[in-house]
């Protein structure tokens, strides 16, 4: 009888994410404790891609089986993984990729990869109308076994567009507060989780969830603007206001979601964004939208400026520029006052800025593709 074959597993996943590491720790379930198996575990962030690719290039073994989950790779990295004899890499034996990012599949999109010998076999599943990654992983490795309540959660809160009761909120507030910067705090905190049933997490919650809608409700007063030029359905540039908040997202819970959609619908346009400056220096934004504008279109416009990186799904997005003066460049940022002057002056439509419920806004039209700019900011 032969021995059994040790492998090696490269897991790259979406760092700083609920889901990104919820979707590593479906891995860890699978195989964390097979003694023939050694998992090296790799974080994923959008705002320093470099970084992580550089430790996948050092973690690289040859026959190693690469995963990326919650997340894709470049192409142009991906080009690396799949030509070892061109890129000097050792050679993997697969490269598979989970991800349901729409951005993630406009990236990859009829890739074809570059013939080579000794290239490693690709599988690309990209489910853009998946709700969650660690979901579609876990059903994927751990197909006959029971999803954890935690787990099945996470799957509300990763579009942030489907938690609607405040039970659903209480419970989400207690996963968002457990500690996931390492991969050995996000297991620990996660094995603690697949033991609580819903109602265990809801009564959890409740005094969390309290917590941080009293933070949200002290937001208010930091809320600046910032122009977004579209184009009406006569091609005519109109001039809309984006309220845009210093804060991580990631600090407030789940209701955070709401309160910046609520508060873009005080200008008319169902979307609103709030950044911050990351440990090293760079800048996080994540855009929130009622689906109308696509914030992954969003993010896209911002993408095509040089060294901007980011992407997600059509509800929730999130872009990283490269410093705080790129930020202050492309997002110019307008006080209140500010905005009425500018109006006043003919910059855009009059949008008032009230606490009614606003209009319901009509289905945006299409614009024709590679002609005209949908969005730009100014």
């Amino acid at each position: 009888m032969s021995a059994p074959e040790n492998r090696h597993l490269i897991v790259v996943y979406h760092e700083d994410c609920i889901d990104g590491l919820a979707s590593a720790w479906a891995f860890e379930r699978k195989w964390g404790r097979d003694e023939n198996v050694h998992i090296s575990y790799i974080p994923y962030g959008h705002h320093n891609i470099p970084d992580a690719e550089e430790k996948i290039r050092k973690e690289l073994s040859a026959g190693a089986e690469v995963y990326f989950a919650d997340v894709a790779p470049k192409k142009a990295f991906l080009d690396e993984l799949m030509a070892p004899l061109t890129s000097g890499l050792p050679a993997a034996k697969s490269v598979r990729v989970m991800d349901h990012h729409k951005s993630a599949a406009d990236e990859l999109s009829g890739y074809t990869p570059p013939a080579d010998a000794e290239a490693p076999t690709l599988s690309i599943h990209i489910d853009a109308e998946h709700p969650s990654a660690a979901n579609l992983i876990w059903e994927t490795l751990l197909p006959g076994e029971k999803k954890p309540d935690f787990l099945t959660m996470i799957a509300k809160m990763d579009l942030a567009r489907d938690i609607k009761s405040d039970h659903d909120l209480a419970a989400a507030a207690l996963i968002d507060s457990k500690c996931i910067k390492t991969v050995a705090d996000a297991f620990h905190n996660f094995e603690e989780l697949s033991g609580l049933k819903m109602h265990d997490m809801v009564v959890a919650g409740l005094n969390i969830l309290s917590d941080q809608e009293n933070r949200i409700d002290k937001l208010t007063d930091n809320i600046m603007y910032t122009r977004l030029i579209v184009l009406n359905d006569k091609m005519q540039e109109e001039t809309l206001w984006v309220p845009v908040i210093n804060a991580d997202v990631q600090n407030f819970g789940r209701h955070i979601s709401d309160y910046l959609r609520e508060q873009g619908d005080r200008t008319g346009l169902g979307m609103a964004f709030a950044w911050y400056v990351q440990g090293n220096g760079t800048v996080t934004m994540s855009i929130r939208s009622d689906g109308d504008p696509d914030a992954s279109l969003i993010a896209q416009v911002l993408r095509s400026h040089p060294g901007v990186t980011g992407g997600g799904h059509k509800t929730s997005a999130a872009v990283h520029f490269t410093s705080l003066q790129q930020f202050m460049d492309i997002i110019p940022l307008h006080t209140e006052a500010e905005m009425i002057q500018l109006k006043k002056k003919d910059i855009g439509p009059e949008i008032p800025v009230n606490d009614d419920k606003p209009p319901p806004r009509a289905a945006a039209e299409p614009f024709p593709k590679k002609t005209y700019p949908r969005f730009r900011f100014g």
